[in-house]
């Protein structure tokens, strides 16, 4: 068939022009159907439960705010409004779509899809940020080395604000170092710059004042109380209610305002203000999105690589108030590539990430410097009250060795990626050395590593889960592995050898994500014996996802509304949700209600395993080798 024939002449061409694209585009799609298939395994993590709950807060407070409305009361949540809600927002809109079109879905699994796309997006923006250094097979084989990471993979199915904010700051880093190369190489001629300024001319231009006008009066009239239009409103209001009965102007009225006389004025008032505020800010959404579009069909590359970064830079900060380093880092690199007009630059991308994060953390819309400061002091130097398992010993947070973070990267990734990184972190800072062509970005990468594990070091934050809070700062030891691979190209010229050397390094996490699903997160590599062999000597289980397993074993085994045991509310919460049967549940945190119940479950965090209901016998221990994760006791 000739006609079928010509496009496959187009489209073969486009394919190889786009292998390793593909092949990665293959690797995401396996890893979201394997990730599917195994949907249903999954227990819900420690923080979950109140996290998703902040996100419905979250979405409440944007509808009051289109209303005009107080959000007073959605901020008084615990200590979580110190977290930036930007992921946990989108999420939840997403969350909306999905269950229009499968409206079974559970809430977690829902959350749980979203989050784990959320992963995968961080692999492609592996690639992208490897395909700066290193060559397109080497990013591929970053980007696998990133999504066979069991411990990654556990947490980007679960944990809804470090993996997250991992893929944030990976976005806003490539997105960044993208802009700073888009300003110092335009690389567009004469006649698109003369077509983008022609659009300004004669009407365009005066529409474009005009309209920022009616948007600045708009803006400051919701920001300021609706001080412009509320008296306008209340006067008109004042000549609905002022005529006598027999005015005849009172027909005309009562047509245009049917008001009841049961209703006081005062309530109509009301809801007049709340549809000003609806319509204004249906307007200011209406310019903002009209202007990106404009912006976007009629501005140089880098105005729009500026907005994007800007957008990413900001939602990463309203995830985590950290998220401004990775403007740090870009900022960085535009000085080491010297940019002209830097401070122009600077100024543009600091102004859209500023605006951007206040606009998506509605903590800070009260007072925006006051809500910087106070999450970045409790972020800083979080009030972790427990105690931290490590090496066999317990620790207060401000008691761990200063070798703390870098041992659990250690021992927490898999062997081959650390190795890599290694070789790879050796082969920057020779090309660094040199002044090679990608130097610049070379440093920028060793600087996003190797600066806050040694700040950790020295400083000693409070630390504790492990190391979840610096997921962040793994994504350049991919780079520096795809920067090796490279390298040892070079020197291995025989394609099965390559070949082997490439399954070597990803069978290991392969193999023991399969094998330890569904706590991969719970992942510990061959230098301290595998997971199996880590029994109590390291954290395991500390978010509690065994609660689920240890819910349907419960389920399985009684017909009643049997006395179960438990002692946390949130663990409570988690083992609830995979019962399938109506169960007594009891809290008892400290072993004193001396009940005798048909069961009692325990995480082996803090040893509670052994040391609550002694006299009650093993009847399911969740393990994987000779590591325990939880304990579900009662009489047989």
């Amino acid at each position: 068939m000739p006609f079928i024939s010509k496009k496959l002449d187009k489209v073969t061409p486009w394919f190889r022009q786009h292998t390793w694209e593909c092949l990665l585009a293959g690797a995401i799609l396996l890893s979201f159907g394997i990730f599917l298939m195994a949907l249903g395994n999954y227990g819900a993590s420690y923080d979950e439960p109140l996290f998703y709950e902040y996100a419905d807060r979250m979405v409440d407070a944007y509808k009051k705010m289109a209303f005009g409305e107080n959000i007073d009361s959605l901020l008084d949540f615990y200590d979580l409004p110190f977290y930036g809600p930007a992921y946990l927002i989108i999420g939840r809109l997403a969350i909306g779509g999905i269950r229009l079109v499968f409206p079974g879905l559970e809430i977690y699994n829902a959350w749980h899809t979203v989050n784990f796309a959320t992963f995968l997006l961080g692999g492609i923006l592996v690639y992208w940020l490897t395909r700066r250094i290193a060559s397109e097979p080497a990013s591929f084989i970053a980007a696998c080395l990133f999504l066979t990471q069991p411990l990654l993979w556990g947490h980007g199915v679960m944990n809804p604000k470090d993996g997250p904010f991992m893929t944030a700051f990976l976005a806003a880093m490539v997105t960044g170092l993208k802009m700073v190369d888009a300003f110092n190489h335009p690389g567009m001629d004469q006649r698109t710059r003369d077509d983008s300024k022609s659009g300004w001319r004669g009407g365009w231009k005066a529409a474009t004042i005009t309209v920022l006008v009616l948007g600045g009066i708009l803006f400051a009239d919701r920001a300021v109380g609706n001080f412009l239009f509320r008296p306008i409103l209340k006067s008109l209001f004042d000549f609905v209610a002022a005529p006598t009965p027999d005015a005849w102007t009172v027909p005309i009225i009562l047509k245009l305002f049917p008001i009841s006389g049961a209703i006081p004025l005062a309530d109509y008032f009301s809801k007049a203000v709340k549809i000003l505020n609806l319509v204004e800010l249906i307007i200011l959404l209406g310019i903002g999105l009209a202007g990106l579009i404009i912006i976007f069909r009629k501005s140089h590359p880098y105005t729009r690589w500026l907005l994007l970064a800007g957008m990413t830079s900001g939602l990463a900060m309203a995830i985590r108030v950290l998220g401004p380093a990775a403007s740090g880092l870009v900022l960085l690199y535009a000085f080491r590539v010297k940019t002209k007009n830097w401070w122009k630059l600077a100024l543009g991308y600091i102004l859209i990430t500023l605006a951007v994060a206040y606009s998506a953390w509605p903590f800070l819309w009260d007072n925006p410097i006051s809500g910087l400061s106070e999450s970045f002091n409790l972020m800083s130097a979080f009030p972790w009250n427990g105690s931290i398992r490590f090496e066999g010993n317990n620790f207060l947070p401000k008691d761990l060795p200063f070798y703390y973070l870098p041992k659990l990267l250690t021992i927490q990734l898999t062997l081959p990626l650390i190795l890599y990184a290694l070789v790879g972190t050796l082969v920057l800072a020779n090309r660094i050395r040199k002044k090679e062509a990608s130097w610049a970005s070379d440093a920028i990468l060793l600087v996003w590593f190797w600066v806050p594990l040694l700040a950790v070091m020295v400083l000693r934050p409070n630390l504790y889960d492990n190391f979840r809070q610096f997921l962040f700062i793994l994504p350049p030891l991919f780079v520096m592995a795809g920067a090796a691979v490279d390298e040892i190209a070079r020197w291995v010229k025989r394609l099965s050898v390559r070949a082997g050397l490439v399954a070597l390094g990803l069978l290991p996490g392969i193999i023991a994500g399969f094998w330890l699903h569904p706590y991969e997160y719970v992942y510990y590599n061959a230098l301290v014996g595998w997971t199996g062999n880590v029994e109590r000597r390291y954290e395991t289980d500390y978010w509690g996802t065994a609660m689920c397993e240890a819910g349907k074993f419960v389920s399985s085994r009684t017909s009643k509304a049997s006395l179960v045991i438990l002692n946390d509310e949130i663990l409570r919460r988690l083992f609830e949700r995979c019962s399938t049967r109506a169960l007594d549940i009891r809290l008892d945190p400290g072993d004193t209600l001396k009940l005798t119940p048909d069961f009692a479950v325990f995480l082996s965090r803090f040893d509670h395993d052994q040391t609550y209901y002694q006299d009650l016998e093993s009847l399911l221990t969740i393990q994987r080798g000779k590591t325990i994760f939880a304990v579900v006791k009662g009489n047989p």
